[in-house]
């Protein structure tokens, strides 16, 4: 039963102000850690190309194919925020605002429940779900797609029942705009369009036949969406059907996914890289998780019952939006912050709420601050894991350490990044680039050659014209590299970078067979 004084509060403007600011607050109590963070992996290599080859970027880059709207937000970010790592993570807690707004102006739409509607948006801003999609800087497609995606579905639904209105063209251009950004992640969440429009008929008279004028006039409007869709399908014919997934080793990976979101948010589960691991508890939860959204799908098809229609909606949005992420990764298991797993993060919410919003008032501000408190502790528990790898100082101390091993001036050198999984964090992706960035290199020529493929060193250091890696993209190294410029570090667990480039130099030099040496 909603509570009429909490309602009426949050409605005047004054009561919305501080409702923003509660959001945000909240937001900040849980993600505020992250405003130390530096620059991360495909950070790094994304904004080089964004900043010394735009046109290539812009047409051919992996992120611009696969999220367009993503690779624009980049490349105009760059243009406002530059390179300042606390401007961009200070706009990712902006998107986390707007993505709280957004999920109860959802909720309101699908419940007209003005309490609803608050309470998603208070659970949403310190929840844990998905959080990498707020703290990586080039991860931010699904918080923008929901962003765009709200007032698309809001339109939509308060459309009046003619094919074209200014409120159904207003929803196409938003919908449109959110599958933009991105195609293929965007079109399972599109899907909740018709499956609003399909479950309407079919609970508009449970005791009665399906109305044929209904069916037909739904199907009409859905007509709007057609361009859309086609639009989405050439993505699909493009980079073609994922492969069946039946091994076990397949099935423990999405019932550990689906285990994360479900109990992720409340239970401080191990994760590494917004990546878990498979336990009995995680894998019950996804089994648990399947069993209620079958059972509900069952109830709602079979008995047409009014009161399930939103439930069902909102656990097909959390599966949905999940499934072609399991489909497109191999053994994957996500964490709860994982970024596939912030679209589901809006059914959970939008569930939680409504249960919430039907018990007692002194409940339902037990179980708020229940979660909320939750939230903010997983979330920082993960934020201070990730900061071993992430923290500006810890960083830029890197970064300065690698300009200061490598004269200046110095060109055609190699690369060498050893250790364990903090290693991989640190230098996988944004090794090169950061160097990059600190020399003012601004050609693919001139990148350090990071490899740790020994023929491949052998093959630069014995031969002119040989094929290596520069960042994205594989490139001609026309000169011999000297075995001078081979340099070697090692990142150890605590974080301490030495440098090892003598030893790999004597150790390279031993198995090299060719005249330049003599």
């Amino acid at each position: 039963m909603e509570s009429k004084n909490f309602v009426k509060f949050f409605s005047s403007k004054k009561g919305f102000i501080i409702y923003l600011s509660v959001i945000l607050f909240l937001a900040f109590l849980s993600l505020g850690k992250s405003l130390s963070f530096h620059f991360y992996r495909d950070d790094w290599t994304q904004f080089w190309y964004a900043i010394n080859y735009p046109q290539l970027f812009l047409s051919k880059s992996t992120v611009f194919i696969m999220h367009p709207g993503a690779a624009i937000e980049e490349f105009i970010g760059l243009k406002v925020f530059g390179m300042n790592p606390f401007l961009w993570q200070l706009w990712g807690l902006i998107l986390r605002l707007l993505n709280s707004l957004a999920l109860a102006l959802i909720m309101y739409v699908m419940t007209r429940s003005k309490t609803i509607a608050y309470l998603a948006g208070i659970l949403y801003a310190p929840s844990a779900i998905g959080i990498e999609s707020i703290v990586g800087v080039s991860s931010h497609t699904s918080p923008m797609i929901i962003v765009f995606f709200a007032p698309g579905f809001y339109f939509w639904v308060n459309s009046s029942s003619k094919f074209l209105s200014i409120k159904r063209i207003g929803a196409f251009i938003f919908l449109f705009l959110s599958v933009w950004i991105s195609p293929l992640r965007t079109l399972p969440l599109l899907l909740i369009i018709p499956l609003w429009e399909i479950s309407h008929v079919w609970v508009g008279n449970s005791k009665e036949k399906l109305s044929k004028k209904s069916v037909l006039l739904k199907i009409r409007n859905l007509l709007v969406l057609t361009p859309i869709f086609l639009y989405i399908r050439n993505y699909m014919v493009m980079f073609g059907s994922p492969p069946i997934k039946t091994s076990w080793t397949d099935i423990k990976a999405l019932l550990t996914s689906l285990g994360s979101l479900s109990l992720g948010w409340l239970i401080p589960f191990p994760e590494s890289v917004s990546q878990s691991e498979s336990s009995r508890i995680l894998i019950a939860g996804g089994i648990v998780f399947l069993a209620i959204l079958i059972f509900i799908s069952i109830l709602f098809t079979f008995f047409r019952i009014k009161k399930l229609r939103v439930y069902f909606l909102l656990f097909a949005l959390m599966f949905i939006t999940y499934f072609p992420n399991w489909l497109t990764s191999k053994y994957m298991m996500v964490g709860v912050s994982h970024r596939y797993l912030t679209l589901s993060g809006l059914g959970l919410v939008g569930v939680l709420a409504i249960f919430i919003s039907g018990l007692r008032y002194k409940a339902q501000r037990i179980l708020v601050l229940v979660f909320v408190a939750a939230s903010i502790f997983n979330s920082n528990r993960i934020l201070i894991r990730q900061n071993e790898y992430r923290s500006f100082t810890r960083t830029q101390a890197i970064i300065n350490r690698l300009d200061k091993d490598v004269p200046l001036g110095q060109k055609d050198f190699i690369f060498l990044f050893l250790g364990g999984q903090l290693r991989a964090e640190v230098f996988d992706m944004g090794g090169v680039p950061m160097f990059a960035f600190k020399r003012g290199i601004t050609e693919e020529k001139d990148l350090p050659i990071a490899t740790g493929d020994i023929e491949l060193i052998k093959n630069l250091l014995c031969k002119e014209g040989v094929k290596r890696p520069a960042l994205n993209y594989w490139i001609i190294q026309e000169n011999k590299v000297p075995l001078s410029h081979v340099y070697a570090w090692h990142l150890d667990d605590k974080g301490m970078l030495i440098n090892t480039s003598g030893s790999v130099r004597e150790d390279v030099k031993r198995q090299l067979n060719c005249d330049y040496l003599k």
